[in-house]
């Protein structure tokens, strides 16, 4: 993964939805190091930033560093264009698992799945 890709999200909000549940709102720019050498024809944030954006912000969440151990149930609906206005929904679940799911702007889902960690 490109060095500096997270901090180039432009977070809006975060906050807790319910116990457990996060939101936060979110833009990739352009610029997004995300974005270098990835289909340079038609620029689309790939399968793996997604899913570091969700762990980054799994582990900001408890504020500590998590590993992930595996992923499961994913899916990757529709791609993530640069600039689009994004939705990420995390759910902690016991077991150490987190449900994630990215929406657009419009509440369409983009993508989804299950994160396993251990600290």
């Amino acid at each position: 993964m490109s060095g500096g890709g997270f901090e180039s999200v432009d977070f809006s909000n975060r906050e807790e939805v319910s116990g457990g549940r996060w939101r936060f709102s979110f833009v990739v720019p352009e610029s997004s190091p995300y974005f270098k050498e990835h289909f340079e024809s038609f620029r689309l944030l790939p399968a793996v930033a997604e899913i570091d954006i969700a762990v980054r912000c799994a582990s900001g969440v408890l504020e500590r560093d998590i590993s992930v151990t595996a992923l499961k149930k994913t899916k990757f609906i529709s791609p993530v264009l640069p600039g689009s206005k994004m939705i990420l929904e995390l759910d902690f679940r016991s077991g150490g698992s987190i449900g994630f799911t990215f929406f657009t702007e419009k509440g369409d889902k983009a993508s989804f799945g299950v994160i396993y960690y251990s600290i």
